[in-house]
């Protein structure tokens, strides 16, 4: 279940871009592309980290990358929601994403430890269920 929980929140950065973007361009005067582009950043963000998060989980443990991870998306996320401007926005996306990249490689790693070969399948489905639950979650709740 932790590793639900920490898919899920990770996600939320991604997933609450979707069920927002007509207020977004209607609120900041921003293009679909505009809006389109704040995905880009969050999963540029991501991108950025993954490999040195794997490293980093190898190194200091998996627990640490979680809180960490989490901090950074939650953190920027909530300063999100009263971003002033465009930029501002896409920035703290690219934070969040960040924090999305730090989060989700320890995730794995937590499976293959903490699970015998016989139920990693089942346990590596529930945590990725996660993105599922955001994408949900952010479906009902943000709008």
């Amino acid at each position: 279940m932790c590793g639900l929980f920490v898919q899920s929140s990770a996600a939320f950065s991604n997933q609450s871009i979707s069920p927002i973007a007509p207020f977004l361009v209607t609120d900041l005067g921003v293009s679909r592309a505009q809006v389109g582009f704040l995905v880009t950043a969050v999963y540029f963000g991501g991108a950025l980290v993954l490999i040195p998060a794997g490293r980093a989980g190898d190194r200091f443990g998996l627990r640490w990358l979680f809180l960490i991870g989490l901090l950074f998306v939650g953190i920027p996320m909530l300063a999100a929601s009263v971003a002033p401007d465009y930029l501002t926005l896409v920035i703290l996306m690219l934070i969040s994403g960040v924090g999305n990249g730090i989060a989700l490689p320890p995730t794995t790693r937590a499976i293959v430890e903490w699970f015998s070969s016989r139920r990693r399948g089942v346990a590596m489905g529930i945590k990725q269920a996660g993105l599922a639950w955001a994408g949900t979650i952010m479906g009902l709740m943000v709008p």
